[in-house]
């Protein structure tokens, strides 16, 4: 299975009571989470549809696009105010 990492924080009283119960399960930190995790994003799935979720993910991978390209813009006016002062 080919994986990549997830990084979250959680409070350390959180993370004692996720800890317990992974171990209490026979689970690991980390299997307890990314199962648990997956269970709640396909129930969502179940019962909101594929098509909404992907709808949804497609409408915000547009707005970050977005946000990109204005900053993008932004840091181009930046940086031709920069060249033209003369600061660098």
């Amino acid at each position: 299975m080919n994986t990549t990492p997830i990084c979250f924080r959680v409070p350390a009283d959180e993370r004692l009571l996720l800890e317990a119960v992974a171990s209490y399960q026979g689970q690991s930190l980390s299997g307890f989470v990314r199962k648990c995790v997956v269970a709640v994003a396909n129930g969502i799935v179940a019962r909101e549809g594929a098509d909404s979720v992907i709808q949804s993910f497609k409408h915000s991978k547009v707005e970050e696009a977005d946000r990109a390209a204005e900053r993008a813009v932004a840091l181009e006016v930046l940086l031709e105010e920069t060249a033209t002062k003369g600061a660098y």
